[in-house]
């Protein structure tokens, strides 16, 4: 589940996901919800400044299932334009230096580009340090075709370095599915 608001008071904009995931290891219970990770971004664009546009101010909240796993992040983002041979893509990058338990901090690049009238590529990398334990890569990527009229066809790659170092976990996949997108 995936939200986006822009237009909001202050040239403010909210965007965020939930992802509901089944247990891993166990046919039988791939359906039940037993895990969830969301993570809301309110961003609120900077006046250019000398000569630099694409500047941001940016808050980042994730929780994930457990005791005690929120967690509030602050930096800055800087996004710009990228030409490809079918359109325009963007790059974002992102430095969160604040994160509310002291843990470390996080640096991260989105990406869109088009590859074409009716395929896309999007994702994220995001390189998180901590303090008290391994730094971990957090990183999709998703190719999207479009099927007709708002309907997506998409083939998405994950690594996930958190879930990887859990060993009853599998941090990486494949998946295939459906989106609709306005």
């Amino acid at each position: 589940m995936q939200t986006m608001h822009k237009g909001l008071p202050w040239g403010l904009n909210l965007w965020g996901f939930t992802d509901f995931n089944g247990t891993q290891g166990t046919r039988d219970d791939h359906f039940e919800l037993t895990q969830f990770f969301t993570e809301y971004r309110l961003r609120k664009p900077l006046p250019k400044l000398y000569k630099v546009e694409g500047l941001g101010v940016e808050l980042e909240y994730n929780e994930a299932r457990g005791a005690d796993n929120g967690l509030l992040r602050v930096g800055l983002t800087f996004k710009h334009a990228v030409s490809t041979p079918y359109g325009t893509g963007w790059l974002q990058w992102r430095g969160l230096p604040y994160e509310t338990d002291g843990s470390g901090q996080q640096l991260s690049m989105i990406h869109f580009f088009a590859l074409g009238e009716r395929l896309t590529l999007a994702g994220f990398s995001d390189f998180n340090l901590n303090k008290h334990g391994p730094n971990r890569w957090v990183a999709e990527s998703q190719l999207a075709c479009l099927i007709h009229g708002q309907l997506w066809l998409t083939l998405e790659a994950r690594y996930n370095g958190f879930q990887s170092a859990n060993p009853s976990l599998d941090g990486s996949g494949i998946a295939l599915g459906l989106s609709i997108r306005p």
